[in-house]
């Protein structure tokens, strides 16, 4: 295995963003490169942790992710247990989280996980001492259309597998979303047909048909996430599990009680991210809590206004008294949206540094005055580490076109890729006027020599006759040089072209990073799962960098 620092397109807010001049620290507590906020960090975590009422009971927490890793695989590994009694002790972690993909979803999710590991080791030297990592669920989503669908890469092209939806797609908490027999199979059957034969495509649809076997879409995400980093202790955490809401309860109703506050702090850190010039990258209405709740089978937003509360499409109102005790009898139905789930993180797991990508550090740039008002400060936010995956046969036919990974990286246009089609289109052409520019010396070579001839010997006619018997021969076998040639090169070209789809398919498939589409099975398929070891072991930082990993 081989790893090299790349670059990618980056957005002009994360590029300031990873400078962190001071304009950033109206928008964030922390310094994502001053070193010294992680002591600043640590030391306002355990002054947190001694007074803050709102604190979830430490535990209670580590008792409640130890019963849901049980449900997860036969045993706990060794690794997490240890982190579990930590947890319980008060140790400092790192959050990273995601929604749950089918059969993980893009490759993203696996980066994520590997980013926040090598963010832990990191932190555990430099304060001598464990550090926790935490994988959280955003099993609250109830956008289906994100996560059930995705996509392998075949020989030649880009496969998308899909939930076969028999009705209307849930509007639910995923969480909430089953999959019945037929789905499952008929997911199952796709995988079988998508994935190339490999010695590791039996046991790869083992795996994926034993995760599937709850019929629970986010469980079977949450399996195959324990099985690959499960023995990392890695802790994984699914934040709308019944036994999470009843320890929420407390919060859930702080910020139901705080709804005209949250509003103001919303629109307070909305109007100072684009005092900076920058768009913000949620928007809500005015009248938004930030909380949801499970409604006739649909996830509704609540919305505060004259004292009053309201479900969305709902014509009902109902008073704090009403919700308070909605959220006692019944936590499991309420959830938070993207700009209070990290208040959320922040009173259960304190983390030293949250891993996210571009659009959440982003979204996270709007929550300043929401930490401020719990009495609470940020962690530090940390751009995860991308990676693209490679096979070392396809580093070998980039470097045979003349390429680099560098210029594929960067051609989300697909320019440079037409380029070098059309530079190969140009040479097939280029052999055919060559070939005919030859048949033409030849052509005039011939009479010249022919007009060089003694008279005496040959009368014109005999000449013309021979010589022309000749050149019929002569031209003829040119154009059958012709064609075998143009065909050659045409030949050639099919196979460059092929080339070029399947460089571009895996290094920026649809013209994004492979991250964005790809899912690790297809890797897993190819290489087993040792990769992921390997990689883990290699010795660079969660630096927010993009790394391109030759299998």
């Amino acid at each position: 295995m081989e790893i090299l620092l790349t670059h990618t397109q980056v957005p002009p807010f994360i590029k300031e963003y990873k400078k962190f001049s001071k304009q950033f620290f109206s928008l964030y507590d922390y310094s994502c490169v001053d070193e010294r906020s992680v002591l600043e960090r640590t030391a306002n975590i355990r002054e947190m942790q001694s007074k803050h009422p709102l604190l979830v009971d430490r535990g209670a927490l580590s008792e409640t992710i130890r019963s849901y890793i049980q449900r997860l695989s036969e045993s706990i590994e060794m690794k997490q247990n240890e982190n579990l009694q930590l947890i319980s002790q008060g140790a400092f972690t790192v959050v990273t989280g995601q929604q749950a993909g089918l059969f993980t979803g893009p490759l993203l999710t696996i980066n994520k996980i590997i980013s926040v590991l090598k963010a832990c080791d990191t932190y555990s030297v430099r304060l001598e001492q464990p550090i926790v990592p935490i994988f959280w669920i955003a099993g609250e989503d109830h956008d289906i259309d994100e996560i059930d669908h995705t996509y392998f890469i075949t020989q030649k092209a880009i496969s998308r597998i899909t939930i076969p939806w028999n009705t209307e797609k849930p509007k639910v908490s995923v969480s909430q979303v089953q999959l019945s027999n037929d789905q499952i199979d008929g997911l199952i059957a796709q995988v079988k047909v998508t994935l190339p034969d490999s010695i590791y495509k039996k046991e790869v649809i083992s795996v994926l048909t034993q995760a599937y076997s709850e019929q629970s879409v986010v469980v079977a995400f949450a399996k195959l996430i324990q099985r690959m980093f499960g023995k990392y202790g890695v802790l994984i955490f699914d934040s709308h599990d019944l036994s999470v809401r009843k320890l929420e309860v407390p919060i859930l109703q702080s910020m139901i009680q705080r709804s005209s506050e949250l509003q103001s702090a919303f629109l307070k850190s909305k109007r100072v991210f684009t005092s900076l010039g920058y768009e913000p990258q949620v928007k809500q209405e005015d009248q938004a809590t930030g909380l949801f709740i499970n409604y006739c089978n649909k996830r509704r937003a609540i919305r505060y206004s004259q004292d009053r509360y309201s479900i969305k499409g709902i014509e009902a109102t109902y008073d704090v008294k009403d919700m308070f005790e909605w959220v006692a009898n019944e936590p499991e139905r309420f959830s938070t949206n993207v700009l209070l789930r990290p208040i959320m993180q922040e009173l259960l797991f304190q983390p030293i540094a949250y891993i996210g990508g571009n659009a959440e550090i982003m979204y996270w740039g709007q929550m300043k005055s929401t930490f401020a008002l719990f009495e609470l400060r940020m962690p530090i936010i940390l751009a995860r580490n991308s990676y693209t995956y490679i096979a070392e046969q396809l580093r070998s036919k980039i470097v045979q076109h003349g390429i680099t990974e560098q210029e594929i990286l960067l051609d989300t246009s697909m320019h440079r890729k037409d380029e070098l089609l059309q530079s190969y289109i140009n040479k097939d052409f280029s052999l055919e006027l060559h070939i005919e520019a030859f048949k033409n010396e030849w052509y005039d070579l011939n009479k010249k020599y022919l007009n060089k001839m003694p008279d005496q010997l040959f009368s014109n006619a005999q000449l013309e006759q021979i010589y022309g018997t000749h050149e019929q021969r002569v031209l003829r076998l040119m154009d059958t040089m012709k064609q075998q040639l143009l065909q050659l090169a045409e030949q050639k070209h099919h196979h460059m072209k092929d080339d070029l789809d399947l460089i571009w398919n895996v290094v920026l498939p649809k013209g994004s990073l492979q991250e964005r589409a790809i899912n690790v099975y297809t890797m897993i398929n190819a290489y087993g799962e040792q990769w992921i070891h390997q990689l883990l072991n290699l010795p660079h930082p969660c630096n927010g960098e993009h790394y391109l990993v030759t299998l």
